[in-house]
């Protein structure tokens, strides 16, 4: 049932698909990744670190219910099991397993110590070019979607409602957030129309280049991009800065413990590896 659990995972994960609908070639890559993983599964479970680890019955059981979510029956769960070699039973067990797993090392991980303020600093310092914010723009923006399955939204027909929208506005923020509310066919109708504070090269090309030619409290014309018709508000216009410290400091914090965690967790797999004369293989 293990091997099958695995075979089943490693085979989605890589194709979509059953492990037996894979050709040979594949399938016997397949196989020797799934005999590694059962291999260094056993190593971790086997390890005095995971001697008192206890996955709750609720972790599991709602593991397997998220599992289960992924079919509209029963039945197709059952059948999908059936068609991968498992059983509830063994899937339950094959969970619980890799879910212990885990837990041990994310054990490692928990031991490792935090970095520190000083370290935080200093990689900041180091890095000054991570840092740079480029020129952004607080921008609004009305859409009227193309769907040429709906009358409305046929193309000329949206082509006229966004003339018609255009012909509304005076320039203001206060007439344009009120038209993206009553006109406008992106979520963002419902909070006037805003997109925040929007950096290059985060809108549609044809958006993006227009807003950022644009002078504060203007408005565009219409722009067309895949997604339909659009007219662009933009409230105000921000320089190219330097995130302060106080900002990157969390996300640098966070980046230096996630990779000594991983760095601590393969020096674990590797000392499990060599404690039991396992040859370590690489791909």
């Amino acid at each position: 049932m293990l091997l099958a659990y695995h075979r089943m995972t490693a085979s989605l994960a890589a194709h979509q698909c059953r492990f037996d609908e894979l050709p040979q070639t594949a399938q016997d890559r397949i196989q020797q990744q799934v005999e590694r993983a059962l291999q260094m599964e056993q190593l971790v479970l086997s390890s005095p670190l995971a001697a008192d680890v206890v996955i709750p019955d609720s972790l599991l059981q709602k593991s397997m219910a998220s599992i289960k979510g992924r079919y509209e029956a029963e039945t197709d769960f059952i059948a999908d099991l059936t068609l991968n070699g498992l059983t509830q039973s063994g899937l339950e067990q094959a969970l619980a397993r890799e879910l212990k797993a885990d837990a041990t090392l994310e054990r490692v991980a928990w031991q490792v110590p935090h970095a520190t303020e000083a370290e935080v600093r200093a990689w900041y310092d180091a890095h000054p070019e991570r840092f740079s914010i480029g020129k952004t723009r607080d921008a609004r923006h009305i859409l009227i979607t193309i769907n040429e399955d709906i009358e409305e939204n046929r193309r000329e027909a949206s082509l006229e409602r966004i003339n018609g929208v255009l012909k509304e506005l005076d320039g203001t923020q206060e007439r344009f957030a009120e038209a993206a509310l009553r006109y406008s066919e992106c979520p963002s109708a419902l909070n006037g129309g805003t997109l925040g504070r929007v950096a290059k090269d985060t809108l549609y090309a044809e958006l993006d280049q227009t807003l950022f030619a644009m002078d504060a409290d203007t408005t565009s014309g219409i722009l067309e991009s895949e997604a339909g018709f659009h007219i662009l508000y933009c409230e105000a216009i921000y320089p190219a800065q330097k995130a302060s410290y106080e900002e990157a400091a969390p996300k640098i914090k966070a980046a230096i413990d996630k990779k000594r965690q991983t760095q601590a967790q393969k020096a674990f797999v590797a000392s499990l590896l060599k404690d039991n004369n396992v040859e370590r293989k690489v791909g």
